[in-house]
């Protein structure tokens, strides 16, 4: 794959996803690295369950403590400021307080969790995915060019594996969206079974979603957010990996 700029990889990977019919009524858990994540991603998928009635969880992996400008100090409510938009922003897709899990393992140290750690997080998430018989479950992309994003994958995956539920697996990308133009290793395969959904009747209620994640929004800018604004969402169906 060449590189190009976010817009032309986005446009160029809607070209090729098939769109999806409609919105399968399967119970479903986001997953998420950080808080705003579930929402540029996946949001207009969580409001269109939502109004279907589908039961959603949202689960955040990091607790965000990273989230504020390179060489200043993190302010010292940055957790509880995320969290507190993250409810918020969850809440105006649909999904109910008490299905908003925050794991809060280290922002930015995902990647680098020690053993018991890393077991301990893919054990909350086995649990997690062990709540529903049949379920979708959605994760940032494995190649998502940020390191707690691809640990995030792996832990899903290995959770997947041991879970008893008949899990169906997607990945949404985030970063691959803004610094694709940078990866200059990553291919088409690495996007299979890639497909778009329409998010045309809830793509207000995904911006006013957006919009609550005050703390973040002057971090990233407009260039950055105008990645995820559009009416389509982008994903890519993975097999169920193997149990261990």
């Amino acid at each position: 794959m060449n590189t190009c700029t976010s817009a032309v990889l986005t446009a160029q990977l809607l070209r090729r996803a098939e769109p999806l019919p409609s919105v399968r009524q399967v119970p479903t858990v986001v997953v998420a690295p950080h808080e705003d994540d579930e929402t540029f991603g996946c949001g207009g998928i969580i409001a269109l369950k939502r109004q279907l009635g589908v039961p959603v969880t949202v689960v955040f992996v990091s607790d965000g403590g990273g989230g504020y400008q390179e060489g200043t100090t993190a302010p010292g409510d940055i957790v509880a400021t995320r969290e507190k938009e993250a409810l918020a922003a969850t809440g105006i897709l649909g999904v109910l307080a008490e299905q908003v899990l925050f794991l809060r393992f280290p922002d930015t140290r995902l990647s680098k969790l020690d053993a018991s750690a890393w077991q301990q997080l893919v054990s909350r998430l086995t649990e997690c995915f062990n709540q529903q018989a049949e379920l979708e479950v959605y994760v940032t992309h494995q190649r998502d060019l940020h390191p707690d994003h691809e640990a995030t994958y792996r832990a899903v995956t290995e959770a997947v594996a041991r879970s008893s539920s008949q899990v169906r697996l997607f990945e949404y990308p985030i970063w691959i969206r803004w610094m694709g133009k940078f990866h200059r290793n990553l291919q088409w395969s690495d996007f299979p079974g890639l497909i778009k959904v329409s998010i045309a009747s809830v793509h207000a209620t995904k911006l006013r979603a957006i919009q609550a994640y005050t703390s973040q929004i002057g971090l990233l800018g407009r260039a950055h957010l105008r990645c995820y604004e559009q009416v389509w969402e982008i994903f890519v169906e993975r097999a169920r990996p193997n149990q261990p």
